[in-house]
């Protein structure tokens, strides 16, 4: 009976080392693949400029271009729940660090997904709707200074025109 049972056992461990080696070999071999498939892009790939906050436990989201002055947005989340930043990097590489306050003060401090402007406006998307930032305010946020939007617009209600 034990001898069994030791032959059962070794049987097993063999089809899950079979089946971990048929995972590991995939696992490599797409990695191959993507390499010399992708191989043009990833020649071409530079990056433009490090992501602002990523070593602090800012968990980027999005980006968007602002047109208005060449910068960049950047939307995301804290890992340990803090307020929510947006940071902001201009054409000469200045970033700043600011934040959103919900129409009733209180900081927001949700995922931050998607963000985009236009020539009035940034968009935040959050939980319930989006939050709209007045495109003067976010242009001209100082560091650590708070935006406020003038009221929270829900994805089923029309944008401020």
């Amino acid at each position: 009976m034990a001898a069994k049972s030791h032959r059962a056992l070794k049987i097993t461990g063999i089809v899950i080392g079979v089946i971990v080696g048929i995972a590991l070999i995939a696992v490599v071999a797409l990695n191959i693949y993507m390499r010399v498939a992708f191989a043009p892009f990833f020649d071409r790939a530079e990056s433009p400029f490090d992501i602002p906050g990523i070593n602090t436990g800012f968990v980027p989201q999005d980006l968007d271009h602002v047109e208005a002055d060449d910068s960049w947005l950047f939307s995301g989340y804290m890992a340990d729940h803090s307020p929510s930043p947006l940071y902001r990097r201009t054409a000469d590489g200045t970033i700043t660090k600011f934040y959103v306050s919900l129409p009733d003060g209180s900081p927001y401090d949700g995922h931050g997904s998607a963000i985009t402007t236009n020539e009035q406006y940034a968009y935040l998307a959050c939980e319930e709707g989006y939050l709209v930032i007045p495109m003067d305010d976010l242009l001209f946020a100082e560091d650590g200074a708070s935006c406020r939007p003038p009221r929270r617009w829900m994805s089923t209600s029309p944008p401020p025109s």
